[in-house]
C-alpha cells in the first residue's frame, strides 16, 4: 500500500475530500465556538472600564485561519482585563491572571497545527512520523492548558464577584 499523502489524495473521489474538509471545518468551528462563548461570558463579567476587548470579538476564534493568531490576542486581553480590575482594587493576589498558561496554550496550538501540515510537504516517513507525534502531543498539551486557562479565568470571575465554588454549586 502506498503511503504517500499526495498519491492518496489523488486516488480519493472528489466528494470524499470535499465532505472531509467540510466536516473538519465544522468540527474546528464547533470546538472554537465553545471556547469563544466561554471567553465572551468571562469577559462580559469584567466591568467595561477595565475591558481591553469587547466580549463579542472572542468569536473571531471560530474562522479557520484567524484562530492561529487571534488566540494570543484573546488570552492577552482577557488576562489584561482581569489584571486591570484587580490592580484597581489594590489586589495583587491574582498575579498575571492566567496569562502565562493561556499563552503557552496558544503556542502549543500554533506549533501543533503547523506541524500537522508537514505530511503534505514531504520529508520521508521518519520525519512525518516524528512531526505527527509531536503535533499530537502538543495538541493534547495545548488543549489541557486551554482548559486550565478557562478554569483560571473562571476563578478570577468568581473572585471578582465574591462568589465561591461552594455558593456557585449550591445554586
Amino acid at each position: 500500500m502506498d503511503r504517500d499523502p499526495a498519491k492518496l489524495l489523488e486516488q480519493l473521489p472528489p466528494g470524499v475530500l470535499t465532505c472531509s474538509l467540510v466536516a473538519g471545518f465544522l468540527l474546528w468551528g464547533g470546538f472554537w465556538a465553545v471556547f469563544a462563548a466561554l471567553f465572551q461570558r468571562n469577559l462580559a463579567a469584567v466591568p467595561e472600564v477595565h475591558r481591553q476587548m469587547k466580549p463579542g470579538r472572542t468569536w473571531w476564534l471560530v474562522p479557520f485561519p484567524v484562530a492561529f493568531v487571534f488566540l494570543f490576542v484573546v488570552v492577552a486581553r482577557i488576562s489584561g482585563s482581569w489584571k486591570s480590575l484587580f490592580e484597581s482594587r489594590g489586589d495583587s493576589s491574582a498575579g498575571a491572571c492566567g496569562r502565562k498558561v493561556g499563552m503557552l496554550s496558544a503556542v502549543c496550538a500554533l506549533v501543533s497545527n503547523l506541524l500537522s501540515i508537514q505530511p503534505f510537504l514531504g520529508g520521508g516517513p521518519v520525519v512525518t512520523t516524528v512531526s505527527q507525534l509531536a503535533a499530537l502531543l502538543l495538541g493534547i498539551g495545548g488543549f489541557i492548558l486551554l482548559i486550565v486557562y478557562v478554569i483560571v479565568i473562571n476563578d478570577l470571575k468568581m473572585k471578582a464577584t465574591g462568589e465561591t465554588r461552594e455558593s456557585a454549586s449550591d445554586s
